[in-house]
């Protein structure tokens, strides 16, 4: 039987690019709360597009106060079919060792931005606008239980902030994976925190996203059958917890990047042997 030629250059060449854009185009849910609608550049104004230029998709789920169970969609505008979000919120004065109630709905949708409105915040910015709950000076949290995503790792870029004033204030972060779904404890079992301070001024921090100055990148990993919570509680300055952007990235599997060094080095040995 005659073998096939094989161009092992060429599946070199190819697999290097399969594999770039494996991971360029790894699956993102990218969650935009308040009652703006992101148009034109702003679709495209976020922190993960700022972290990972090759990435282009500008599709983005809007939320407000009602929970999503189906409709959503991955970043590249196909269907994520299997998942679901379900909203949440403190009901009384909120510390870290308080229960976010899934039954509870944030109470507030607010186009913000009455103060912070330029830069990264300008226009329909996905930054700007957001959901929270309570009043001034009210300790609540808000945030939500993620269903249906696979096994896997996946990193977490948060916008919060009350846009609506330029006093330096900070936003907790708390972050988790739980083997079942319900109210969660936000400082709980599997759950992380990491504080985001937010400096004072009208222009500060606004001119480009910078992590752990206007957004929080965090990890987390799912086992099968897993659910994602998470949470935003006020901290200095704002009691209030503040939701306006979330971007959930699923980093791409070890054995891609494996075949990625692989193909690699096999164009390095051939243009070293035509030499």
């Amino acid at each position: 039987m005659k073998i096939p030629f094989i161009n092992f250059k060429s599946f070199a060449i190819m697999a290097v690019m399969a594999c770039a854009m494996a991971a360029a185009n790894a699956q993102v849910l990218m969650f935009d709360f308040g009652p703006t609608l992101a148009t034109g550049g702003s679709l495209t104004n976020s922190p993960y597009h700022t972290a990972n230029g090759s990435f282009t998709n500008t599709t983005w789920n809007r939320v407000q106060t009602a929970d999503v169970g189906s409709g959503l969609l991955w970043s590249d505008g196909t269907a994520a079919t299997v998942v679901a979000l379900n909203l949440g919120a403190t009901t009384t004065a909120t510390t870290s060792s308080s229960t976010l109630e899934l039954a509870n709905i944030p109470s507030n949708s607010n186009a913000l931005g009455t103060t912070i409105n330029t830069g990264v915040y300008t226009g329909s910015s996905v930054g700007k606008d957001g959901i929270y709950t309570g009043s001034t000076g009210n300790a609540r949290a808000v945030g939500f239980q993620l269903s249906g995503l696979a096994a896997g790792t996946y990193d977490i870029y948060l916008t919060a902030r009350n846009t609506n004033t330029s006093v330096a204030h900070t936003q907790i972060m708390f972050l988790g994976a739980s083997a079942t779904s319900g109210d969660f404890v936000l400082d709980g079992s599997g759950m992380a925190s990491e504080t985001l301070s937010i400096a004072a001024g009208t222009s500060s921090a606004t001119s480009a996203w910078v992590d752990n100055s206007n957004y929080l990148k965090m990890t987390v990993v799912l086992s099968s059958g897993d659910v994602l919570n998470l949470a935003t509680l006020g901290g200095v300055a704002e009691a209030r917890g503040f939701l306006n952007s979330v971007q959930i990235v699923a980093v791409p599997e070890p054995a891609t990047w494996a075949l990625l060094a692989f193909s690699l080095t096999t164009v390095l040995v051939l243009r070293r042997r035509e030499a």
